[in-house]
């Protein structure tokens, strides 16, 4: 009559279970129980549960268990025989203390997603930002692992999009090693929802037009032991799948405030994505736009036609062949077909000019370099790329321009641009020469190799050339 929902358990074990399977704000428990004591109890759900609270009723009160019980944070201790009317009151100071203790938790957890939010929808790389929702939600969740697969493109209404980049975060997660059988099931499934949701043997819940049976039947088949509990998050905007967001617990249920706080992050992150795609769309008009000048300076130059983009290829070739990670190797792909967007600024004549430059001539090619780092500094996310073309004529000996840097001052990126670079002006036809023969290419690269070039790379284009012949 007091307006509380109430479950009993007739012993200890019954009750564990049901705290694993609910969310129960307060639990009555007594000390003397068959097979497992109320203490046991206590200290068995403070291993996974630690927003409950405990009152004591017992006609076996003792000192030491008294202590214990303060020990584990039960909020009192009531002996038999009890006054109905204290334990009433008890009661409801008990759970007037764990709604003061949620709010002010969740004032904290507030602030602490407010500040989340910020930095999901203020990162603008894909991956990262993958990253970031993944391990935000595992560590918000307190869960035991993660998955977040990517999507090329598609809708909810398609039947199979295309998965693009996987994420995994966790111990548990790393069980999942049917990725096929994973995102077979999975995709199909959760592409269906249209809010979080929770699946597992038990308190099995689905969204709309989901199959509870095949959601059930998909667990084995992923690695999962029947008791694992998953939260499954399309991230969705305006009926476009992004991401899908599975988070994995043992043993312990997701609670109310899990699936709330994961429906945030998916639609914070599915609004970041959107714009990571927008920024994506202006990075290319943007590229396309600078690569068009380049064309204009190799129109100026018909000796260099598509020299920035033989320049990129081998470059490219050579970053990988050193092992060196994928984003670096996009930058310096996009570096290598923008390194002579300074050359705009180049008179026609002096680039076309069959004899040597004169000492003013020399002068106005050398700072193309500057020149380019100009151009491209308006455009932020070109820096890495813009530091690149700027040294992009330091030699490794510290003779080159327009700062002497020398060996490991010059970025890594930028020696093997310049190797590639020197590599397609030694093999090609300019007004002042006719191209080297490939031994003479060779043997002008070893020649120099710790002197202009840094041996390293020239190593690695070395092994290229072999695997050629």
């Amino acid at each position: 009559g007091e307006g509380y929902s109430v479950r009993t358990a007739p012993d200890a074990f019954e009750a564990l279970d049901m705290i694993r399977s609910f969310d129960f704000d307060l639990v009555l428990t007594d000390i003397k129980m068959p097979g497992m004591s109320g203490l046991e109890l206590i200290r068995e759900v403070s291993k996974f549960k630690e927003d409950v609270i405990f009152l004591i009723i017992t006609g076996y009160a003792s000192l030491d268990s008294a202590r214990e019980a303060l020990k584990y944070g039960v909020y009192d201790y009531i002996t038999k025989p009890f006054d109905l009317s204290y334990v009433k009151l008890a009661v409801s100071r008990a759970l007037e203390r764990k709604r003061l203790t949620d709010e002010n938790a969740r004032l904290k957890e507030l602030t602490r997603l407010f500040a989340l939010t910020e930095s999901i929808t203020s990162t603008l790389e894909k991956t990262r930002l993958s990253r970031l929702l993944l391990h935000s939600a595992v560590s918000y969740t307190d869960s035991d692992g993660g998955i977040l697969f990517t999507f090329q493109s598609g809708d909810n209404g398609e039947a199979s999009p295309e998965v693009g980049e996987v994420f995994r975060a966790g111990a548990l997660a790393e069980l999942v090693v049917d990725e096929e059988a994973f995102v077979g099931k999975m995709v199909p499934l959760v592409a269906g929802l249209k809010r979080p949701t929770v699946i597992g043997a038990h308190d099995l819940t689905v969204g709309e037009g989901v199959s509870a049976a095949l959601v059930r039947d998909a667990l084995p088949e992923w690695g999962l032991k029947p008791e694992v509990r998953v939260l499954c998050a399309p991230v969705t905007r305006l009926e476009r799948l992004h991401a899908v967001l599975v988070l994995l617990r043992e043993g312990r249920n997701f609670t109310r405030e899990h699936l709330e706080l994961v429906g945030i992050i998916a639609t914070q992150g599915a609004v970041a994505y959107e714009n990571t795609n927008l920024v994506g769309s202006l990075k290319n008009a943007y590229i396309s736009m600078i690569e068009s000048l380049i064309l204009i300076v190799e129109a100026k130059d018909p000796y260099t036609y598509g020299h920035s983009r033989r320049v990129s290829n081998l470059a490219v070739r050579i970053a990988r062949k050193m092992g060196l990670p994928e984003p670096d190797v996009e930058t310096l792909r996009l570096a290598a077909n923008l390194h002579d967007i300074g050359k705009i600024s180049v008179p026609e004549e002096i680039l076309n000019k069959p004899g040597k430059l004169d000492e003013d001539e020399w002068l106005y090619v050398r700072r193309h370099t500057l020149i380019g780092d100009e151009v491209l500094r308006p455009l932020k996310f070109l820096d890495e790329a813009r530091e690149i073309i700027k040294y992009h004529h330091e030699r490794y000996d510290g003779s080159g321009y327009p700062e002497g840097l020398k060996g490991e001052e010059i970025p890594l990126l930028t020696r093997i641009m310049t190797v590639a670079d020197a590599y397609d002006a030694m093999s090609s036809v300019r007004a002042y020469r006719k191209p080297l023969a490939p031994e003479e290419v060779r043997d002008e690269l070893l020649k120099n190799a710790g002197k202009q070039f840094d041996p390293k790379v020239v190593r690695a284009l070395i092994e290229i050339l072999d695997e050629e012949e």
